[in-house]
């Protein structure tokens, strides 16, 4: 292969290269291309959405592609960082709906606490790890009505295991609920394998975006954030995997590479 053909341009691959809905990763070829694909996918949005007004240009397209490769991980979580305005929860949405998940985000009201956050968690883990239904769990740092949100956020991209979200009664619900499929993957038929279970079936369906503001003009709230929250700078995938932590600006995009044995 020639260095021209090598390094073309657009260097741009993404699960939908073949159309919206179709999973084939590969490259595709042109931003016109690219750009059919995508604002095709924002009309079919805006037909069962609320309607998101976007120009995609060129940068907005990259990152549409990168978040997209995240979702599409086992595991995969996300930190968007950018002011206010810049696009980042847009783009999450779209790329949210590009690649089949559904978007939830929690409603803040002044009475809005801790209980009422565990329950969104529970709902969000039952479709997760249940009916493995996917998910993307956007969450700003404008919805940090509590401090102890954050303890949530951090077991969540962790291990995704958080104590005490369940009750013992719910936890015994989940187990009978999620014993067949235990039994099917050929795993022991015991309480802590079927718990272990959901829990990775949980992780697999559940993105968490975290899209912090203000973002480089104030870094010092975020670096405050990340030392007494590590999770949320590290993210933690699969031992197998290489964990590229996506840092979006817009119009500029920085990444921090972080490797796990």
């Amino acid at each position: 292969m020639s260095p021209t053909t090598l390094m073309a341009e657009p260097l741009i691959f993404c699960h939908f290269a073949n159309g919206i809905g179709e999973k084939c990763y590969d490259r595709v070829a042109t931003f016109p291309e690219l750009s059919t694909l995508l604002n095709g996918a924002l009309d079919e949005y805006n037909e069962q959405n609320a309607v998101m007004n976007l120009v995609l240009f060129e940068d907005a397209m990259r990152h549409i592609c990168r978040i997209s490769r995240i979702i599409e991980s086992p595991g995969g979580h996300a930190l968007l960082v950018g002011v206010g305005g810049s696009g980042k929860q847009s783009l999450a949405r779209l790329s949210t709906f590009v690649s089949g998940y559904s978007t939830f985000q929690v409603v803040i009201t002044a009475r809005y606490g801790v209980n009422d956050l565990k329950a969104d968690l529970q709902v969000m883990y039952r479709k997760a790890g249940l009916k493995g239904e996917g998910i993307s769990f956007i969450f700003t740092d404008q919805q940090i009505a509590d401090e102890r949100f954050l303890v949530f956020m951090n077991d969540l991209l962790s291990s995704g295991n958080i104590p005490g979200l369940f009750a013992t009664e719910d936890m015994d619900d989940i187990i009978n609920g999620i014993r067949p499929s235990v039994k099917r993957a050929g795993l022991p038929d015991t309480r802590s394998s079927c718990w272990d279970y959901f829990i990775t079936q949980a992780r697999a369906h559940l993105l968490n975006g975290l899209p912090p503001c203000p973002a480089l003009s104030d870094p010092f709230p975020l670096a405050v954030t990340v030392s007494l929250f590590p999770s949320r700078l590290s993210l933690l995938l699969p031992p197998s995997f290489l964990r590229l932590l996506l840092l979006c600006c817009l119009p500029h995009t920085l990444y921090l590479p972080c490797l796990r044995p």
